[in-house]
This record gives structure tokens, sequence and C-alpha cells, in this order.
């Protein structure tokens, strides 16, 4: 059987994000720095998170996020990008907030 692993490192200037993804599909993002894309310099690693992660129901998920430490260059765009809360809750409004 063929390991289909994959680990994947965006480029985010200074700070981390990566993107483990096993064989089973269960995804582990390391660390989160999303940037606002406000030119060409900048890769957008929320595009790119959304085309490479799991749905359930239309919803995106990863199914493990590790935060190394709580320096802003690893944190950036959690808040305003992932949903925090109970699944169960997860409502129209925050699928819109997006």
């Amino acid at each position: 059987m063929a390991n289909n692993a994959t680990l994947k490192y965006y480029p985010v200037g200074n700070g981390d994000t990566s993107l483990i993804t096993l064989q089973d599909k269960t995804t582990i993002l390391v660390d989160c720095n999303i940037r606002n894309c406000d030119n060409e310099d900048t890769y957008d690693v929320k595009k790119d998170l959304l085309k490479s992660v799991q749905y359930n129901n239309g919803i995106p998920y990863v199914d493990v996020f590790i935060l190394t430490h709580g320096d802003q260059d690893h944190c950036r765009g959690f808040k305003k990008h992932f949903y925090q809360g109970a699944p169960e809750k997860y409502s129209e409004a925050d699928k819109r907030k997006g």
C-alpha cells in the first residue's frame, strides 16, 4: 500500500504554517499565519487550505490544530478564519463568516 501522507509548508515569511495530511486523510495544522493577501507577494494560505482539507456537510475542517507558541506570527488569522466553538452549534451565520 502506497503512503499518501503529505507535509506542506506554506510560504508565510516570518512564522510558520504547515499542513500534515495523513494516509487516512486526517489533517493536522501546525501554527497559523494567515495574512491579508492585499498584494501579489503574499501567498493566499486560506485559499490553499480550503482546497486541501476535508469537508463535512460542506464545512471545511482540520482534525487537529497545534500551536507551537503564542507569538503573533504563529497564530495570526486563527480567530478570524477558524470557528472555535462546539461543532453542534456551528450555524449558517458562522458558515457565511468563513
